[in-house]
């Protein structure tokens, strides 16, 4: 048996670090692309349904109303490609870590199934907030807007001329 002495493991967590701080900064660049980039491709969703928005809201839909559908697809739409994600990931790991073990004849720990369902429940709710903040930002701005407005095609809000 080796020992393994306590300067030897803070030796091998310091030069951990460095990598580990640059993978998670390129991790919060990567997610923050998304996020925008989730916004924009909502943005322009919803303004190719401005003229069906508009008249909803000329047949009498509440600003509410309108946000709440638009939030709900969003939601329904994220939440389902999350799901689908989540449950491709893990029938991969499984299959892969199973392979590796097997091919290179190495003993694979994984976590435990309390642990693994935490993490894909942290997965599901970040992703979900991912794709509802940029979604609501469109969403709140396009049902402030009068139906005429809408109808015709313009982003003119309420009091503006």
């Amino acid at each position: 048996k080796a020992l393994v002495t306590s300067e030897m493991v803070r030796r091998t967590a310091r030069s951990l670090g460095v990598p580990l701080k640059g993978m998670a900064l390129m991790f919060i660049m990567q997610w923050a692309a998304g996020v925008l980039l989730i916004g924009i491709v909502h943005k322009y969703s919803v303004d190719e349904r401005k003229i069906e928005l508009g008249i909803m809201k000329a047949l009498g839909a509440k600003d509410r109303n309108i946000r709440s559908l638009l939030t709900m697809e969003v939601a329904i739409l994220s939440g389902t490609a999350c799901l689908a994600g989540i449950a491709s990931g893990l029938l991969l790991i499984n299959t892969f870590s199973r392979y590796l073990a097997v091919t290179l004849n190495i003993p694979l720990v994984m976590p435990g199934r309390a642990a693994v369902a935490g993490l894909a429940a942290t997965a599901f709710v970040v992703s979900l907030f991912s794709a509802l903040v940029p979604a609501l930002f469109s969403a709140l701005r396009t049902s402030k807007i009068e139906p005429f407005y809408l109808i015709k095609g313009e982003d003119r809000g309420k009091g503006q001329g």
